[in-house]
């Protein structure tokens, strides 16, 4: 996807490293400056405030917009060390959670707690064979219980209910469907869900990509064709779905994967697919994204630009009860590059998270975790 620098519609431009918004409505023809946004970032009416916070290092995995902060586990090259920031969403001030020598993996939010995935020892795999999840209380940063899960955590997500892990395995070195496992908040006891019923003969089954948990089920991005697959936890019968992506996210009544219809390949349209947790439909289909986040009253995507040259981010806030575009994008130059990776795209692995009137975005090559505020 090519992104265009010139705008014909109504839109937010924010270029380059400083805070500086600029609104272009073209009307018949004529160019005018506007003092509010009407798409707004949930309760944002007012002209945004852009500011870039340093991270000095690559965030990796899906960061988090929780409990009055950003949440992102951050890789550290040089050291090799791979600490949990806590950025506060109105200062941008960071501090590390103290882990120790834990090497955080996953992490999800819900149930009053932060909750995180990791290795209690410098171990720099999955395959850590006692495998922990951590609840770190939201206020003070600390940790305050723990479970070991064995190894191969793939995955991490909850709901009101439960924290859910994702697990693979191996069995003579061919790779298994794995299992969910339900951690209970209350008594951190852990129920196992098989994934057997999802073996096929066409591939080897591996593994759980991404978890998202709501509307009384789990779902679940499974296989080397990320299909959507739907666990009800209360009679364990798994439902494959004619979804398929590379990003799954819950939230605002509706189930949201950017991905497809069929399998790749195929000719059928990629985009944001909004689809019914109770039928599992796909019920529309919206813009392309590189990251969804829904929740907190709203849904935003973030697109990004495949040409290594251009370095601009489009936010299209999408309305919860059609799927598609609400108000005008939002346009956000991301700093310069830090380092190479190897080729790709800027925008791989660019994240978008949202809470509380805040917008977030991690950059992983330039090192930076973008954020949106009223002004």
């Amino acid at each position: 996807m090519r992104v265009h620098r010139r705008i014909t519609v109504c839109a937010l431009v924010v270029l380059g490293g400083a805070s500086t918004a600029l609104m272009v409505l073209r009307d018949g023809g004529d160019t005018k400056l506007s003092t509010s946004l009407e798409a707004d970032l949930g309760q944002i009416r007012a002209r945004p405030t852009i500011s870039r916070i340093d991270l000095s290092g690559i965030p990796v995995r899906r960061p988090l917009a929780a409990y009055g902060a950003l949440w992102t586990i951050v890789e550290d090259r040089a050291s090799g060390s791979r600490p949990l920031y806590r950025v506060d969403a109105h200062t941008g001030a960071i501090s590390r959670v103290p882990f120790g020598r834990v090497k955080p993996q996953y992490l999800t939010a819900g149930l009053g707690a932060i909750w995180v995935a990791g290795c209690p020892h410098e171990e720099p795999t999955t395959n850590c064979s006692d495998g922990t999840v951590y609840r770190v209380d939201p206020a003070t940063a600390r940790i305050t219980d723990r479970v070991e899960v064995g190894s191969n955590i793939t995955s991490l997500a909850a709901d009101d209910t439960a924290v859910w892990v994702g697990k693979w395995t191996y069995v003579n070195n061919v790779p298994q469907p794995g299992s969910l496992l339900r951690l209970d908040p209350q008594t951190l006891a852990l129920r196992r869900y098989s994934l057997r019923a999802l073996r096929t003969k066409r591939r080897p089954p591996c593994c759980i990509r991404m978890l998202a948990a709501g509307q009384g089920a789990v779902w679940v991005l499974f296989g080397d064709d990320s299909r959507l697959v739907r666990l009800d936890p209360k009679t364990g019968v798994l439902a494959q779905l004619d979804a398929y992506g590379s990003e799954v996210s819950m939230g605002e009544g509706a189930v949201w994967v950017e991905g497809r219809t069929t399998r790749l390949p195929s000719p059928a349209v990629e985009g944001t697919l909004r689809i019914d947790p109770a039928s599992g439909q796909v019920l529309s289909i919206g813009p392309v994204a590189a990251s969804i986040t829904a929740g907190n009253g709203v849904v935003w995507v973030a697109e990004t630009s495949r040409d290594t040259n251009d370095r601009i981010l489009k936010l299209t806030r999408l309305d919860p009860a059609t799927g598609q575009q609400t108000g005008q994008p939002i346009w956000v130059e991301a700093g310069p590059p830090r380092i190479d990776f190897a080729g790709l795209p800027f925008g791989w692995r660019v994240q978008v998270a949202h809470a509380s009137g805040v917008l977030w975005i991690t950059v992983p090559d330039s090192y930076e975790a973008i954020r949106i505020t009223a002004a």
